[in-house]
């Protein structure tokens, strides 16, 4: 993988933070229980998972191989955000 490449998946999965960050978000509004953490990340993974399936979809070439292996950083994005929005 060239450095073009890996400078594209950089740039996507950048764009991506703020759609992640409204998700958790929307999430958390809409969630009474307390203590759900693991429910709202599964919920938070499951939009965000099906959103990247689209894109893989609908993306050719290098694009398309970028999203694909975007689902597993997405995991730790998502941690990351809950802790810094909600703790």
């Amino acid at each position: 993988m060239g450095l073009g490449a890996i400078m594209t998946g950089l740039a996507l999965f950048a764009r991506s933070i703020p759609l992640i960050i409204g998700l958790v978000k929307t999430v958390e509004a809409v969630t009474d229980e307390s203590g759900a953490g693991e429910q709202k990340k599964k919920v938070v993974m499951e939009t965000t998972k099906t959103l990247f399936d689209v894109m893989d979809a609908v993306s050719t070439g290098g694009q398309k191989e970028t999203w694909s292996k975007m689902e597993a950083p997405a995991s730790g994005l998502i941690d990351l955000i809950a802790k810094f929005l909600f703790k």
